[in-house]
């Protein structure tokens, strides 16, 4: 079970008109008493405490469980078809070099790790979905099926670079997530993060949403209380923000 560590607000009801039920996506969101909430997805029903910014999961099951609905075997070529473009941007804006050791967190489908592993030294990815780890390591590919919410099994000070898209805004706790991160750079080491700024909890919650964060004040405030220095930025598309970050040897 996740141990949370930290929290940046604290649980509040949500006034009524900042929750909306809605339906897709294989499931359904039911509002019920107070800050609850009922998701029904694929052939599974959760409850959830809904606060300011996260959304609160019974247990580390159901949660994990909304976050591998999505990656079955089936599905793979499909998302890598759909992601390959922006897969390339990532690695463009972080200037990937041939000697980085590479740390690939929720790669997702394992393709993206084959032809990362052209562009560098070695890279390894991390994934909950088990799924996503078979066929990745069938593609020829180092994955381990860890979460980076807990102490992996890496040493500390283990990688160049760290890839972190679309990951956070799924976290149960990105706190964790950011000190596990930080234990595994390299002093000076560079991370990109992607994530969405978000007002409110709706239809994400089915996708899997876990955490908000609402702007880049919020957003930058976390990754400096985490030992993060920003390098640069992208904010051109708010629900793809990216950021290169290094960890601060202080």
């Amino acid at each position: 079970m996740i141990k949370i560590i930290e929290r940046f607000s604290n649980i509040i009801s949500l006034k009524k008109k900042q929750f909306k039920c809605t339906n897709g996506i294989n499931g359904s969101i039911d509002k019920l008493k107070g800050n609850k909430v009922s998701i029904h997805r694929i052939n599974r029903h959760f409850f959830l405490t809904i606060s300011e910014d996260r959304a609160i999961y019974k247990d580390y099951e159901d949660w994990k469980y909304l976050q591998t609905v999505k990656g079955h075997p089936n599905e793979f070529e499909k998302l890598w078809k759909i992601t390959k473009d922006k897969q390339h941007k990532v690695w463009n804006f972080v200037e990937i070099k041939k000697v980085d050791n590479v740390l690939d967190i929720g790669f997702r489908d394992g393709f993206n790790l084959k032809e990362l592993k052209t562009k560098c030294s070695n890279v390894i990815g991390i994934d909950v979905n088990r799924h996503a780890i078979d066929h990745a390591i069938e593609l020829g590919c180092q994955a381990f099926q860890e979460d980076i919410q807990q102490q992996t099994h890496f040493e500390d000070n283990s990688f160049d670079v760290i890839i972190m898209c679309d990951v956070l805004e799924h976290c149960f706790s990105p706190e964790n997530a950011l000190k596990e991160c930080n234990r595994l750079l390299k002093h000076d080491a560079r991370m990109i993060i992607e994530v969405p700024f978000e007002n409110e909890f709706d239809k994400n919650i089915l996708h899997g949403h876990s955490s908000l964060f609402k702007n880049k004040v919020i957003f930058e405030e976390i990754l400096i209380n985490f030992k993060f220095v920003i390098l640069k930025k992208d904010l051109s598309d708010k629900t793809r923000n990216l950021y290169v970050v290094f960890k601060n040897a202080d």
